[in-house]
């Protein structure tokens, strides 16, 4: 088997976020006169190795079956030809951006309450997923409970660093939040939803046998969106996945496939079928042997 790689870099959009860019490897396998491709996409801050380090690990990952399994496992066969379809929610910056989107379902990164609570639309008909990545404390997430936000919130992705949030509140109260929580990268003792990234090094799949599970993006590379909603469909997820991370960064060559013909005008629907264009655009990149 030979593999091959090729570097590329994601602008994000908003001028405020925490990282300017992301940078990541796609990945080319060749064996048996056949071609998949598949990604490493580092996040350092989740304790992912950067990128050079990877590269210099290659040649040892390729004689590591179960880091090498975990790379190629993910890997979309240049035969794959079968539409996918997931269904999905748009994802935003800031709040005047959910107000301009069309979705019913919306996913927001935030980190301050206040700032939520002062500039929400309670008007709105729109339902969010908030996603604080841990940087709330216990009484942020009491503020917002007591707040009418509660009644627009489907759940919110780790709130409090806290593993024992949920269940150790519960424990004090015969009453249950009424917002639900989601378990993505902070594993809590209890929650609502559990949340699987496919192409995420650092997060290991969640067994779902108790709560629904949903899949997303790692922030990644298009081609990282097309094997998460693979990923999705192959597992009967029935909630609606986390598959518009494109919105958040500058239009590269792969994210102008995903045009209104391929999501659809509301941001609700992942479709996906133009894999003849997918896989001449990955042929065309500047391949090198590891």
């Amino acid at each position: 088997m030979n593999i091959y790689y090729t570097l590329y870099e994601l602008k994000n959009k908003s001028f405020k976020a925490k990282h300017v860019s992301h940078k990541g490897v796609l990945l080319c396998f060749e064996e048996k006169n056949e071609l998949s491709y598949s990604l490493y996409h580092p996040i350092e801050s989740l304790g992912d190795i950067p990128v050079k380090d990877f590269l210099k690990n290659c040649k040892i990952l390729t004689s590591d079956k179960g880091q090498l399994r975990r790379v190629k496992d993910l890997a979309l066969r240049e035969s794959f030809k079968t539409e996918i379809f997931v269904d999905t929610y748009d994802q935003v910056a800031d709040l005047k951006a959910a107000e301009e989107s069309k979705s019913k379902l919306i996913k927001l990164k935030t980190t301050s309450v206040k700032d939520l609570i002062d500039k929400f639309n309670f008007d709105t008909e729109k339902t969010f997923i908030l996603d604080p990545n841990g940087s709330w404390s216990e009484s942020d997430f009491e503020t917002l409970e007591k707040s009418k936000i509660s009644d627009h919130i489907k759940y919110i992705e780790d709130p409090v660093l806290n593993k024992k949030f949920k269940s150790k509140n519960k424990s004090h109260s015969q009453l249950e939040f009424k917002i639900k929580i989601a378990s993505d990268f902070i594993e809590y003792d209890t929650c609502d939803y559990n949340i699987i990234k496919p192409t995420g090094f650092c997060h290991k799949l969640k067994d779902s046998s108790t709560h629904p599970f949903v899949v997303t993006t790692y922030l990644d590379h298009p081609l990282g969106q097309i094997i998460a909603a693979l990923f999705a469909r192959n597992k009967g997820v029935k909630e609606a996945c986390g598959l518009m991370s494109h919105r958040l960064f500058d239009i590269n060559i792969y994210s102008e496939m995903f045009n209104d013909s391929n999501i659809n005008k509301n941001n609700e629907k992942f479709i996906f079928s133009d894999f003849e264009n997918l896989f001449k655009l990955l042929k065309k990149e500047n391949w090198k042997k590891i």
